[in-house]
């Protein structure tokens, strides 16, 4: 009994750090899709001086864009206005595409975007949890 505890608990922390890294893999992703985005848009030297005068403006560095979506969104936005919300349209289309997702029906680039960090996160903890199943049962 005390074993099957023991592997419960460590069952437990697995999954904690198994969410944790794939977090850690959408965020890779994300980024991924939005420099692709941004050179696909604006070319090699603008996207270099928008992402560069984003961090000037806020102290946002490439790396940490994932991470600070909503701080992102706002820049985006403060740099090229009305013109923000196509070049969202087509991040949240790259990555939902990277992600083997149909386009969403969310219109908030936010939303998509933890949609499908969501989707990513539970998709991928329910493969995990099969696999372990699997093994468990051998």
């Amino acid at each position: 009994m005390e074993r099957e505890k023991g592997l419960e608990s460590s069952t437990f922390q697995a999954h904690d750090s198994g969410a944790e890294q794939r977090n850690e893999e959408f965020d890779n992703m994300l980024l991924s899709s939005i420099l692709r985005v941004s050179l696909g848009v604006f070319g090699q030297n603008t996207a270099e001086i928008v992402l560069s005068y984003m961090e000037y403006l806020s102290g946002l560095k490439r790396e940490d864009i994932a991470a600070r979506t909503e701080l992102f969104k706002e820049l985006l936005g403060e740099v090229l206005g009305c013109g923000a919300t196509v070049v969202e349209r087509l991040i949240v289309k790259d990555l939902y595409s990277r992600l083997g997702l149909g386009m969403p029906e969310i219109d908030d680039f936010l939303m998509a975007i933890n949609r499908a960090r969501n989707l990513y996160v539970r998709l991928n903890e329910s493969k995990l949890e099969v696999l372990s199943s699997q093994k468990i049962m051998r």
